[in-house]
């Protein structure tokens, strides 16, 4: 199993986990969640999005994305609906899985309309409101950026 599959694997039962010295960490706006993320990492919010990028150039760059869904969708339609789009990436799969003790599902593939782009999402149940998780990097870059992602995630809590 690639290191990237065995490392998330790995987060469905582990605890929250210390960030590394000198990480920075976010507070959602509106107080749901809190995520630690390398300090030469830059966080960028728009209303309660967050995406968190490495540096670098596009090409090249890992980035991280948190978004709240509207309140209602559940975990299962938004996967049905993922894998319902007719222009989805034809190696994607998905597992049921665990984000800070909450139910989610692990979807993971190509990215639809760049396959150079490797990306893992996790649609995460907190209560009624659903959370969209996103990584993405280059499939030549992702087993660099696994560590990142995998230790941020570990690092999340929800606060409500």
């Amino acid at each position: 199993m690639p290191l990237y599959l065995l490392s998330a694997v790995s987060l469905m039962t582990a605890p929250v986990m210390a960030a590394p010295s000198g990480w920075q960490l976010y507070t959602d706006v509106g107080g749901s969640y809190q995520i630690n993320y390398p300090p030469e990492w830059q966080a960028m919010s728009r209303g309660n999005a967050l995406v968190i990028a490495s540096p670098g150039s596009v090409e090249e760059r890992g980035v991280f994305g948190i978004t709240p869904r509207a309140e209602g969708t559940t975990i299962e339609d938004s996967v049905k609906k993922e894998f319902g789009d007719p222009d989805h990436s034809a190696d994607l799969k998905k597992v049921a899985s665990r984000i800070a003790g909450r139910m989610a599902t692990k979807v993971w593939g190509s990215k639809k309309g760049d396959p150079s782009i490797r990306i893992v999402e996790y649609y995460v149940q907190d209560g009624h409101q659903q959370f969209y998780i996103l990584f993405q990097a280059p499939h030549a870059a992702m087993a660099q950026y696994s560590p990142v992602f995998n230790t941020m995630i570990g690092s999340m809590q929800f606060l409500k």
